[in-house]
């Protein structure tokens, strides 16, 4: 009797497992662009990961921001998005309720020094308009989806 009871809940449990799951995706994206100092040598970008740009984490949180070092001015690193049902709409409607949503702008923290004193170090934090931005569609054959252009950054 027992025995049967706990079959009946396994095989009613995974009915509604089965029945109310929801589909759930991840996909890449990539940020490139350039950033060009006179007077500051650049040595790391922070760029938003999608956790944040979803509004799920504030720009306070350590997660808000993927760290890219930078050997030169150029700025192409390759993001994976969080798990979930937003990544699996298409291209227009991810971008829009994801990647543009309300944004007036992307936050973007830059670590510079302008000698190689550690203790002189500084970070700058500036947000590039959203229509300073370019999306567009990544490849299709692949996880890449989206190309985040942030055209080139002068401080």
């Amino acid at each position: 009797m027992t025995k049967n009871l706990i079959l009946a809940a396994i095989i009613c449990f995974l009915m509604v497992t089965k029945i109310f799951a929801q589909a759930d995706c991840i996909i890449w994206f990539k940020y490139k662009g350039s950033i060009l100092s006179d007077s500051l040598k650049i040595e790391k970008i922070g760029l938003p990961t999608t956790p944040f740009l979803c509004g799920y984490i504030k720009e306070t949180d350590r997660e808000a921001f993927d760290l890219l070092e930078l050997k030169d001015s150029v700025i192409n690193d390759t993001c994976y998005s969080h798990l979930s049902s937003d990544f699996c709409l298409e291209y227009n409607y991810m971008l829009n309720r994801v990647f543009r949503k309300d944004n007036k702008g992307y936050p973007i923290e830059i670590f510079c020094s302008n000698t190689k004193d550690i203790a002189k170090r500084k970070m700058i934090e500036l947000t590039l308009p959203i229509d300073k931005i370019t999306f567009s569609p990544g490849n299709k054959e692949s996880k890449l989806k989206i190309i985040i252009d942030l055209g080139r950054i002068i401080i």
